[in-house]
């Protein structure tokens, strides 16, 4: 058993251990949403800073390889980001209260249009589990490339009930 796999191991059971242990105190969908109470500033903070991660790396990324047009395509990217908030926020005072697109959407066009929101976000939730599955079967066999497909598929089901919990 190499030190990568025991490194993966802990990490899923120290993730799992921790995920279990501090969601017993959630009792309503607005705990599970948010967390407990947490500011908007919190809030603002965590999504800034996870958007941007991802806009510099890949904004780095494509600058270096496609030079001055991919810089020009990132700035007006931002630009267009930055004044489309400014509009949408304006706008987004009676959603304020909800938890969900889902929700605003069965507040505004009711059950159906709500219900239908909801499946297609299921939808895509479950898509991103089963490419963080597949990348994980990948790492598996890359990882461990004597291992046989059936023990390795075993190992990709057992993290993504790990994630899923």
């Amino acid at each position: 058993m190499g030190i990568d796999l025991i490194i993966t191991g802990a990490f899923l059971m120290a993730t799992l251990t921790f995920g279990l242990s501090h969601g017993k105190g959630i009792k309503t969908f607005k705990d599970y949403a948010l967390g407990g109470p947490m500011s908007t500033f919190v809030l603002t903070c965590s999504l800034v800073a996870t958007l941007s991660q991802a806009q510099t790396l890949n904004g780095i990324r494509g600058i270096h390889r496609f030079g001055f047009p991919q810089f020009f395509f990132y700035i007006t990217i931002l630009f267009i980001t930055y004044f489309g908030a400014r509009v949408f926020i304006a706008r987004m005072g009676e959603f304020l209260g909800d938890f969900s697109i889902a929700e605003s959407m069965g507040r505004l066009y009711g059950p159906i249009a709500r219900s239908i929101t909801a499946l297609a976000v299921l939808a895509l939730m479950m898509c991103f589990v089963v490419t963080q599955l597949k990348v994980t079967l990948e790492v598996v066999h890359f990882s461990l490339p004597d291992m046989s497909s059936s023990a390795a598929y075993w190992v990709a089901l057992v993290v993504g009930v790990v994630v899923i919990i």
